[in-house]
């Protein structure tokens, strides 16, 4: 009998020396599962106790693209068509880059 055995990923940190600037605070916090930057302008949510809630954190179109570039970088992923998915350590970005309509992710942390 052959014995099938499952691997479950285990997230690895985050590398030294990555920031993602103002949302650094959130990625510290155990507790927030999810970070989503609806774009330009609006209030960054945060997911908490299986909750979404507003914080008074506001990014502009310039940061948005600079996180996104830095999990791009970080990754070795490029942004093809304005979309990217990526993994940096125990975080997993969703990220949309767009000129006409602002640029967009959703950052969720692997437990």
């Amino acid at each position: 009998t052959q014995v099938i055995r499952s691997t479950i990923p285990e997230a690895e940190p985050i590398p030294e020396g990555f920031s993602l600037g103002r949302l650094q605070n959130l990625l510290k916090d155990s507790l927030i599962t999810q970070i989503e930057c609806p774009g330009p302008g609006k209030n960054v949510l945060i997911k908490k106790y299986n909750k979404i809630n507003f914080t008074k954190i506001i990014l502009t179109d310039s940061e948005i693209n600079e996180i996104i570039n830095k999990f791009s970088e970080e990754a070795k992923i490029p942004a093809t068509d304005g979309i990217l998915k990526a993994a940096v350590g125990n975080l997993v970005i969703y990220a949309i880059t767009s000129d006409l309509v602002g640029s967009r992710f959703i950052i969720n942390k692997i437990r």
